[in-house]
């Protein structure tokens, strides 16, 4: 008896896995956010930047938005661009890990504000890289969204497209 066959496609372009990363989206009272990463997964150094836009759901101008990133523990910083809205931004650790804040004055009604910044994976862990999101604005408004990238644990040894059979 032959054994049951199963096919494995794995499709790449130029070394990279091909992949749509849904946007994470919150709201909480005041603020709503939408976090997007460049792949949603990755593998050990390689790069994934994050885009974090926050808006300002009220109908009043808050005078301060405060927007933290908790940055996986296998992940390294790599580069924090600084926008011309930002007041102040900043890298602290806490152990391994790292934090990311900008601080953004005046976000008027319905206006946006965004950020960014770029990450390599360092170690593919349990597999997740979670990355946690909170803003929290001078008013008292806040909120929090969290993002999973999934880190290949195994190397793809085959060309730009192939099909592997698993039996």
């Amino acid at each position: 008896m032959k054994p049951a066959t199963r096919r494995l496609t794995v499709a790449l372009l130029l070394g990279s896995l091909l992949t749509i990363a849904a946007p994470a989206r919150a709201a909480g009272p005041g603020l709503s956010a939408e976090v997007r990463t460049s792949v949603s997964v990755a593998r050990v150094g390689g790069t994934i930047r994050y885009a974090v836009a926050v808006e300002n759901t009220t109908a009043q101008t808050i005078q301060s938005v405060t927007i933290r990133d908790f940055v996986d523990e296998n992940l390294d910083v790599v580069a924090v661009p600084i926008l011309d809205r930002v007041a102040a931004a900043g890298l602290s650790s806490l152990g391994r890990a790292e934090e990311i804040f900008w601080i953004v004055k005046k976000l008027r009604p319905g206006e946006r504000v965004r950020v960014s910044w770029k990450g390599r994976v360092t170690e593919a862990g349990d597999g997740r890289l979670e990355n946690r999101i909170t803003a929290e604005g001078s008013d008292g408004s806040t909120l929090e969204v969290t993002t999973v990238t999934y880190v290949l644990r195994t190397r793809c040894l085959f060309g730009r497209s192939g099909t592997a059979t698993v039996t």
